[in-house]
């Protein structure tokens, strides 16, 4: 069935999310989450943005992670593990954004071209024209389907039936036409970007070629048909006769631009960023460890009072940090009254 394309533009409340797919907003969101716990574990020992209570923490990690969405966080960070993911994180939230933001910008601005009816049946009901071609046993196709000989139209040429499809049926033209792909195909190379197929698809006994029975010219017609389909004379055939013209690339190009951004686009940004996190974090807690290894290496406490206390260290304060106490000391020395009441 041949059909008009209709233009629209989206005028959705919430068009801002098409332009990435749910695992998409659910894997970057995902991210978010894990950034913010890699830099809580990076940081909080040493980094005094991250006092206070557990709520306080968890706020500040969260903050930290998702204000690199719009490049508003000012934190500063002391660990070295920490700039190295934050850095890798802000390329890969740039990538994001502005793909994003063309995508968005596409979706708002291309007209989208769907087809104006996609049901034989709503034509059926709503009692709408449709065409067929003169003389075709398309006919008999639907008056099966119910259709009146008021709702059919007939046509002889790919013109005509461009003209019936200008009046449409409120003005005595068509709505759809149901017609053989040969001819489909010859009509759409002339009006490709105002027309396209949808379904039904009904099937057909095809063409073919009849000869009296007995007739020596069976053999010779069938062989050279069959090395005209089976070469590429056919494919040189169809590209003479239906090749789209150029002005079809506009339709074309509309429906690639408003495509919608999935992970696989980016997944080697993501095993990225994933393995950099992973090996900060391991390397952090293993220097940790390292560190304190008179106290998980003591005999005289049982195992689980060593992770205890391993555990109980791991989530205080470091203050043998050095970049910790410059801090401090810096604070305290631009600020006389903080200095005083700390005194006080």
């Amino acid at each position: 069935m041949v059909v008009p394309m209709k233009s629209t533009r989206n005028k959705n409340a919430w068009e801002f999310i098409r332009p990435l797919t749910g695992q998409m907003w659910a894997l970057t969101g995902g991210f978010f989450l894990v950034i913010a716990l890699v830099v809580w574990i990076l940081e909080h020992r040493i980094n005094e943005e991250f006092d206070g209570s557990a709520l306080d923490q968890l706020c500040t990690s969260l903050w930290y992670s998702f204000s690199t969405m719009v490049f508003a966080h000012r934190d500063v960070t002391f660990n070295n593990w920490t700039r190295v993911v934050v850095i890798i994180w802000l390329f890969i939230v740039l990538v994001i954004t502005q793909s994003y933001t063309a995508s968005l910008a596409s979706l708002l601005t291309v007209q989208e071209l769907k087809p104006a009816v996609t049901d034989i049946n709503q034509l059926l009901k709503n009692g709408e024209n449709i065409g067929l071609q003169g003389g075709s046993f398309i006919y008999e196709i639907l008056k099966s389907l119910k259709f009146n000989d008021i709702q059919l139209k007939t046509y002889s040429s790919v013109e005509q039936m461009h003209e019936l499809f200008t009046k449409g049926s409120m003005n005595g033209g068509i709505s759809a036409a149901l017609d053989e792909i040969p001819y489909i195909n010859l009509f759409l190379a002339k009006y490709c970007s105002q027309y396209t197929t949808t379904e039904p698809t009904y099937k057909a006994e095809g063409f073919g070629f009849g000869f009296p029975i007995g007739s020596p010219l069976v053999p010779d017609i069938s062989r050279a048909i069959l090395q005209v389909t089976e070469s590429d004379r056919m494919r040189e055939i169809e590209n003479a006769w239906f090749q789209k013209p150029m002005d079809c690339s506009a339709s074309k190009a509309s429906e690639l631009s408003s495509s919608r951004l999935s992970p696989i686009s980016f997944w080697g940004l993501f095993m990225i960023i994933s393995v950099v996190s992973f090996v900060s974090c391991i390397s952090y807690i293993g220097k940790f460890l390292y560190d304190e290894r008179l106290v998980w290496l003591n005999v005289n406490h049982t195992i689980w009072a060593r992770i205890s206390r391993l555990f109980l260290m791991f989530m205080g304060r470091d203050l043998r940090a050095h970049p910790l106490r410059r801090r401090r000391r810096f604070i305290d020395n631009a600020n006389p009254v903080l200095r005083r009441n700390r005194s006080f």
